[in-house]
């Protein structure tokens, strides 16, 4: 009975453990063979659009590094919530610094919800299985010793291949052939120029037609002879719009990138905004083109295209619930002690600070505007210990944390209106509490000029004066108008001006966006020597706007006598003094023959 007893209670144990395993989550219990350590990952979903196939940055450093894993990351493996491995490409990995960049193509990502994906790792006979053609969109990284003639046609040149590295010596275009790409796609490219040429011409490129050099439709992000000027270019049906970002081509391997959106298109330095172009912007598919047209040589380590939907899915790591235990166990060896009672502290929600954000201006007047974007540095601290922190720009994640500390993260470019940041802080009591912090992005202000260079003119002379403007691109319309009062001894001779009542000229002209205004010239010319304050109005209005406030100048004109009218006017002046000089001689001539008659008549 005892034998049978004990068969009994063996059993019903074993049957506690199947059902324990049972009720385990999937990743828990049925897991990757050979792989022991595991990692939870929550992709949240940031654009308010759902994704499909898309592909997620999973960047680890310091503590949330793989330390278990291999040292090249050859172990590394990816599955979703139902157990599925998933493609995975390793774009740097470095056991020494702690540091990683993963993309993971996840196949759906909820509108504005999350996605559960596992890390698996720690299994030393693993052979990389890191494979960028199965993530991106497309991809090389030349591992061969020729170019792929079934991803690329040769426009111009000899490209070559070595130890990975693709080099457009001097003049050569590289296109890509297997396919076009229309919006919300980033093309890509781990580059660098050897800073030789005399008349350096590297491109990140894209073209409407991969077998001629020059597309009539394409974007291009890189240099055109000017070493000290990177160009965001849109080509329309030929027509060019471009803006110029005063940054140096890398000389060192940088990743570069350029989207393309409906309405503008955008440049990225090692994944942060640089410039965006909304003027121009091409509106058919396109392949990428590598290009290169100088001295110098365009290096590329790799090269993709992905989908691009900002603001892009966040990876952050989760710490996985603990599992009660439903198996009996005998009494603990020390009683417990009681749960405390929560103290006021324990209810107190952590500090959280937002500093003044910095604005990286494309234009430096001290204002943010449209198209800027703003540094944010943001952190909270809890004496308990801080689990969660995170920013929102207008509901929208920018990014995670899960300590306490301060951060810092940069926007996109912003568009115009009022924008709310808020920061979201949990501590580990479970304490939470937010903060928030309005900033306000203007209108991309117009460029208004009236002046002179010439202060200084002699009597009869013409100063011209000038009326310039810029309506930056963006704009809607903007109509420009000056009101010019010259005064008294200051005459218009020739003016594009129309006289608009006693003395009062007016100039209006309408500027449509990204154009310069011709300039209006104005003739002033001196009547009178003197100086003279020429009083002007000028306001702009963007069409379905207010107008501007109107801002009141007054020119300085100095009129100084000619040349050649000094000896002139001095005579001039002099003149009646010697004329009555003269007559008086004349009276005391006559004066003395009239005495010396009247004597001679004695």
């Amino acid at each position: 009975m005892c034998r049978i007893r004990m068969k009994m209670t063996v059993l019903a144990s074993v049957l506690a453990g199947l059902l324990l395993l049972a009720a385990l989550p999937a990743s828990a219990s049925a897991g990757l063979a050979g792989f022991p350590y595991q990692q939870e990952i929550a992709i949240q979903e940031n654009s308010g659009e759902t994704l499909r196939d898309y592909q997620v940055l999973v960047e680890l450093a310091g503590s949330d590094f793989p330390g278990d894993a291999r040292s090249d990351g050859a172990d590394i493996r990816f599955t979703d919530a139902d157990g599925r491995e998933l493609s995975y490409w390793i774009e740097e990995f470095d056991a020494g610094s702690k540091r990683a960049k993963m993309w993971v193509k996840v196949p759906l990502i909820p509108a504005n919800g999350e996605a559960e994906i596992t890390m698996w790792y720690g299994n030393p006979g693993a052979v990389s299985v890191s494979d960028g053609e199965a993530v991106f969109e497309f991809f090389d990284d030349f591992e061969g010793e020729y170019v792929d003639e079934t991803k690329w046609r040769v426009n111009y040149g000899t490209p070559s291949i070595s130890n990975g590295v693709l080099s457009l010596d001097g003049e050569c275009v590289l296109s890509e052939k297997i396919k076009a790409f229309g919006y919300n796609y980033i093309f890509e490219s781990f580059s660098k120029v050897s800073n030789t040429g005399g008349e350096p011409r590297s491109f990140l490129r894209s073209t409407d037609d991969y077998t001629a050099i020059d597309g009539s439709d394409r974007f291009e992000f890189g240099i055109w002879t000017d070493k000290n000027e990177m160009q965001l270019t849109n080509v329309d049906d030929g027509v060019f719009g471009a803006i110029t970002k005063t940054k140096k081509f890398p000389t060192s391997f940088e990743v570069l990138g350029m989207a393309r959106y409906s309405t503008k298109t955008e440049s990225f330095q090692n994944y942060v905004p640089e410039s965006m172009n909304l003027k121009n912007v091409p509106d058919i598919p396109l392949y990428l083109q590598l290009y290169s047209w100088g001295g110098e040589t365009h290096y590329i380590d790799w090269t993709r295209v992905r989908k691009y939907i900002p603001p892009e899915p966040t990876a952050t790591l989760t710490i996985p619930e603990p599992i009660a235990s439903t198996i009996p166990t005998s009494p603990p060896a020390f009683t417990a002690a009681p749960t405390p009672i929560p103290t006021p502290d324990d209810a107190v929600p952590p500090a959280i600070s937002i500093l003044t954000p910095s604005i990286i201006e494309y234009n430096d007047n001290d204002f943010l505007e449209e198209g800027e974007k703003v540094t944010i540095t943001y952190g909270a601290n809890d004496p308990s210990g801080i689990t969660s922190i995170k920013i929102l720009l207008d509901g929208l994640m920018l990014e995670s944390r899960n300590g306490a500390g301060m951060y810092t993260v940069t926007t996109n470019s912003l568009p115009v209106g009022e924008h709310v940041i808020r920061v979201v802080a949990t501590d580990s009591k479970s304490n939470s509490c937010s903060e928030e912090l309005l900033i306000s992005v203007a209108r991309t202000g117009p460029s208004v000029y009236f002046g002179t260079t010439r202060t200084a003119i002699n009597k009869g002379d013409d100063a011209i004066f000038t009326l310039s403007a810029v309506n930056p691109i963006g704009n809607p319309s903007m109509t420009v108008q000056l009101i010019l009062k010259p005064p008294s001894g200051v005459s218009v001779t020739g003016s594009s001006f129309a006289k608009s009542g006693s003395g009062i000229y007016t100039c209006t002209q309408v500027i449509e966006s990204g154009d310069n205004m011709r300039s209006i010239e104005v003739s002033l010319t001196g009547d009178q020597t003197g100086t003279y304050e020429i009083a002007s109005e000028v306001y702009y209005q963007f069409k379905g706007s207010p107008k501007s406030p109107t801002r009141y100048e007054a020119l300085t004109l100095i009129v100084e006598p000619a040349p050649n009218a000094t000896t002139f006017e001095s005579r001039e002046s002099d003149g009646p003094e010697s004329e009555l000089h003269g007559f008086g001689a004349v009276v005391a001539v006559i004066g003395l023959l009239a005495v010396y008659l009247w004597g001679m008549r004695r």
